[in-house]
């Protein structure tokens, strides 16, 4: 027996163990009946990662669940693999208990604001995202067309990021949705039928990319009044800026033009934004989001510190995309313009155009007033659009040529 043990103990050490969750995809099925995984996925692959630590790799429960968000892949220098960043979520639901309202009230900013009886669902659906039960140390296995590869554990706050390396050889034998993406799902259990889907956007080397920000840009948020806010994130169904999805949409279509969004909301809110954008076709694109625990002091400094967030995550973007030019649009009730300005001086030549939507409230502190004029700012074109009742109509701006010639490019917006 203790011989036995040793032997044990020498395997773990040495990063010596069995994956029982890795399976022949063929004899995958399940239903998907389960709720958040990315719209309409299919099948895809990552590469094979192991962890020397045996004690963290234990296999999702049947009341645990995985949420993929969208993953970016772009290819390497030598062009010869896809490098994917694959992030997600694994957790379990809780049951609003009767303290939740109270914790809603002290950290979140309810306050005494109650939703209408028509939306006290919608309310409860949206807020039980802030309540899940974040599952760590899990690590999942995923089938990408065929290929297996097991990602790294989930962290503390149930969240998961790594990176694997596909060969390009063999994404160009794949078929690919109008949208450039393929879809991918997590191996199971064998007694497990569930079906937890995501997608893989890959994006080209070369071509036009827009970074949006979500808040008063596309959907009507009202960030500049704590309790519109509130209100409109919690209490009523979401509204779209009109004309942003109609314009977005023919970038999409005719441009082959890439979405990235930026937003300062918290990943709790990113299936709520995700359905909204779905519902109102809103092209697909990846995500990005502030973490928001309930430790923290108040919802609300997820807005008020956007600024650096926004200026680190878009930078990541770019850098991961070297080649490719990028359209920045948002709106004047927040940091944007300043935010943006910065990523110009950052990355100069790179920005064919600046959009910022006037919402009629300028943000505090910012270097550049907001008008309705055309200008340009460190050689990159600005315009300012008012969307209120009448559809934005944005203009397309494909790569450009050099910082020199910037004052000759038209800019603005079709009436």
């Amino acid at each position: 027996m203790k011989n036995i043990l040793i032997t044990i103990v020498v395997m773990l050490t040495s990063g010596y163990f069995i994956d029982l969750q890795a399976r022949d995809s063929t004899k995958y099925t399940g239903n998907n009946s389960e709720p958040p995984a990315d719209v309409g996925a299919k099948p895809v692959a990552m590469p094979r990662q192991t962890s020397s630590r045996l004690f963290l790799s234990k296999k999702i429960k049947s009341d645990e669940y995985v949420l993929f968000y969208p993953a970016l892949a772009s290819l390497d220098t030598q062009k010869k693999y896809w490098i994917v960043d694959i992030h997600g979520l694994i957790y379990e639901h809780t049951l609003l208990s009767k303290s939740m309202p109270y914790l809603s009230k002290k950290i979140i900013g309810l306050g005494k604001i109650k939703p209408a009886i028509k939306y006290k669902q919608l309310y409860k659906k949206r807020l039980a995202w802030f309540f899940i039960d974040n599952e760590s140390r899990k690590q999942l296995t995923i089938n990408v067309q065929g290929k297996n590869y097991t990602l790294q554990p989930s962290g503390s706050n149930g969240h998961f990021k790594g990176t694997i390396k596909i060969a390009a050889t063999d994404v160009d034998q794949w078929v690919l949705d109008s949208f450039g993406r393929v879809s991918f799902h997590v191996l199971t259990t064998v007694h497990d039928d569930r079906v937890f889907k995501g997608k893989i956007h890959f994006i080209k080397q070369h071509g036009v990319s827009v970074i949006s920000d979500i808040d008063d840009t596309i959907k009507l948020s009202e960030v500049h009044d704590k309790k519109k806010l509130i209100r409109n994130t919690f209490f009523r169904p979401y509204k779209a800026i009109p004309g942003m999805s109609r314009s977005y949409t023919k970038w999409a279509r005719r441009h082959q033009v890439k979405f990235h969004y930026v937003t300062s909301s918290p990943w709790q809110l990113y299936v709520p934004l995700r359905d909204f954008m779905n519902s109102k076709r809103f092209p697909p694109g990846s995500f990005h989001m502030k973490y928001f625990r309930l430790k923290d002091k108040s919802f609300f400094n997820i807005f008020s510190k956007s600024a650096k967030y926004k200026v680190e995550s878009i930078s990541k973007i770019m850098k991961k995309y070297p080649y490719r030019y990028f359209i920045l649009v948002g709106d004047s009730g927040e940091k944007d313009l300043q935010v943006y300005t910065e990523i110009n001086k950052r990355f100069p030549g790179r920005v064919n155009v600046i959009y910022i939507r006037n919402t009629g409230h300028s943000h505090q502190g910012g270097n550049h007033p907001i008008s309705a004029t055309a200008k340009v700012i460190d050689g990159c074109p600005v315009r300012v659009f008012n969307a209120g009742q009448r559809s934005a109509k944005l203009r397309y701006h494909g790569p450009r040529s050099p910082v020199n010639n910037l004052q000759a490019v038209p800019i603005g917006i079709i009436k």
